[in-house]
């Protein structure tokens, strides 16, 4: 899936680098040797859930588009631990599912149907036990990736924490994980932000014009929501471009970056200027 970003006014980039391992230490003497510099740090931040939801939102209150991308795009890049069962049909032999070298998260046991994966990863290493009971819990640990095909990933290498037990505080259920940032997807939502320009395009399918918003009050502020319209674009006031408001639908159309948050764009379709 293309990851142009966007949310949900207007219709629908490389991976962290990981911290140095530190150099050997050569062997010497007590007075030469250096000082113990400690564990390498952590290169990625934990993933707290966001409290604005589809759930929460208000949608008389436009939402500043930057608050907008923030809360869709808030899991990418971010070291998550997760639990859930594994998705597979439980074996007509002895009843388990399998633990694969990719593996997925459903949200209930003895799930078959791919579609009920939620959160795919491929283990760095597999488990030398992998047939379990389907209501076992799974909990992996690892850093959310793209998404892609409607499901959210973990990069090559995630970890598994543990089978079958309870899982630990601060771990975050497949379910909620995904809903953090597909829970949007398809979500009529009202956003304000400072007017960025209007782009005609000319595709197969005919005429696209999106109008691009950057945070309102900021005059260089980056484009962070792209509104597909679904009316034509009127000429808008000198005075009236600091803070426009319009109104769409969330897309899958996002364009995430780890390098900065503020790089991700949301894809807004169907998009309307409020109040007309």
């Amino acid at each position: 899936m293309a990851l142009p970003v966007a949310l949900l006014a207007c219709g629908g980039d490389a991976e962290p680098v990981p911290a140095a391992a530190l150099p050997a230490v050569p062997t010497s003497t007590a007075s030469d040797a250096p000082a113990d510099p400690g564990p390498v740090p952590d290169s990625t931040e934990a993933f707290v859930l966001p409290s604005l939801t589809p759930a929460t939102m208000d949608y008389e209150t436009p939402i500043p588009v930057q608050d907008l991308r923030d809360v869709v795009a808030a899991p990418y890049g971010k070291t998550v631990t997760v639990y859930g069962y594994v998705q597979d049909a439980p074996s007509s032999v002895n009843g388990k599912v399998q633990i694969g070298q990719t593996v997925a998260l459903a949200a209930e046991p003895g799930q078959g149907d791919r579609e009920a994966g939620l959160v795919t990863c491929r283990l760095a290493e597999r488990p030398e036990e992998n047939r379990v009971e389907p209501d076992a819990v799974l909990v992996l640990r690892g850093e959310v990736s793209a998404p892609s095909s409607g499901k959210m990933r973990l990069g090559n290498g995630c970890e598994i924490v543990s089978v079958g037990e309870a899982a630990p505080d601060g771990a975050i259920s497949a379910q909620d994980l995904h809903g953090a940032m597909f829970g949007w997807v398809g979500t009529g939502v009202s956003v304000i932000g400072r007017y960025n320009g209007t782009t005609t395009s000319q595709l197969p399918s005919g005429e696209k014009v999106t109008v691009g918003l950057a945070p309102p009050g900021d005059e260089r502020g980056p484009q962070t929501v792209v509104c597909v319209m679904a009316e034509e674009v009127p000429e808008i006031a000198s005075e009236d471009r600091g803070r426009v408001v319009l109104t769409g639908i969330v897309t899958e159309e996002w364009t995430l970056s780890l390098r900065s948050v503020d790089r991700s764009v949301i894809e807004l379709a169907d998009c309307h200027f409020a109040g007309r």
